[in-house]
């Protein structure tokens, strides 16, 4: 996921122009075809909108702390937390959520319940 990321993150700060003259900017897209392109485009658009959100939700976060609660900050502290699968096909979290999480996570109005909950509903 974190390669992903980065991935994005890299289209989005190396390919702007392709946001406004699609036909130009194949080979700095580094797409061959029309709809690889557009695909791009549409995916980079959907991150920037996401990226927004976490954004606009850690306002109160950033005003605390701005060094440590910047967007890629965020992600990198999100990406921590992890689910395994136990002996009797259950899903629980490897390790408890640090604080930092869970102070990012309550401006999402999400609690440890709340994951849980939604975990054991989508994933059995």
């Amino acid at each position: 996921m974190n390669d992903a990321n980065r991935s994005l993150y890299f289209t989005i700060q190396g390919n702007k122009c392709y946001l406004f003259n699609l036909s130009s900017c194949f080979n700095k897209a580094r797409v061959h075809t029309t709809e690889s392109l557009k695909s791009k485009v549409m995916i980079t658009f959907v991150a920037m909108i996401v990226r927004n959100e976490l954004f606009q939700k850690t306002i109160e976060l950033r005003k605390k702390n701005r060094k440590y609660y910047t967007v890629g900050g965020i992600v990198t502290e999100l990406e921590n937390i992890e689910y395994t699968r136990d002996s009797k096909e259950r899903y629980r979290r490897k390790y408890a959520l640090t604080a930092k999480q869970k102070e990012i996570l309550k401006q999402f109005d999400i609690d440890e319940k709340y994951m849980d909950r939604c975990i054991s509903i989508y994933f059995y």
